[in-house]
C-alpha cells in the first residue's frame, strides 16, 4: 500500500461524517481480507 493511499485511509477513518467513516472501515475490511488470503498462499 502506497503512502498515499494511506493517508487516505487515515483521513476517511478520522472524519467527522458517519458515512464517510463506515464506507473506509468497509474498504479496509476488504482490504485485510484480501491481503489474508494472498499472504496464506506464500
Amino acid at each position: 500500500m502506497e503512502s498515499s493511499a494511506e493517508v487516505h485511509f487515515a483521513q476517511q477513518l478520522a472524519s467527522n461524517q458517519p458515512k464517510i467513516r463506515e464506507k473506509a472501515l468497509k474498504k479496509l475490511g476488504k482490504w485485510f481480507a484480501l491481503k489474508s488470503v494472498s499472504e496464506d498462499g506464500k
